[in-house]
C-alpha cells in the first residue's frame, strides 16, 4: 500500500521542501490485489447515526449516502 505510487504528472517539482505536481495529473484510484476489503456499517448503528445526525454537528452538515460515498452517479 503506497499512495504516492499512484500519482503522476507531466512533471514535478520542490517548491519550500513540497512537491509541486505540474498539470496534467492523473490519481491511479483503482482497487488493487491485495487492499483491505470495505468497511460495513450494520443496519443498527447506520439507523441509529442517521437519528442523531444533527447532534454531532455545530452547524448543518447534509448526510450524504454511505452506499455511493457521495460521489455522484454517472
Amino acid at each position: 500500500f503506497e499512495p504516492a505510487a499512484d500519482l503522476h504528472a507531466a512533471a514535478e517539482h520542490t517548491v519550500r521542501h513540497h512537491v509541486a505536481y505540474m498539470p496534467p495529473i492523473l490519481i491511479d484510484a483503482r482497487l488493487k490485489p491485495g487492499f483491505p476489503k470495505e468497511l460495513g456499517c450494520d443496519p443498527d448503528t447506520a439507523a441509529r447515526v442517521g437519528r442523531r445526525w444533527k447532534e454531532y454537528f455545530d452547524r448543518p452538515v447534509e448526510m450524504g449516502d454511505a452506499e455511493s460515498a457521495g460521489l455522484d452517479k454517472a
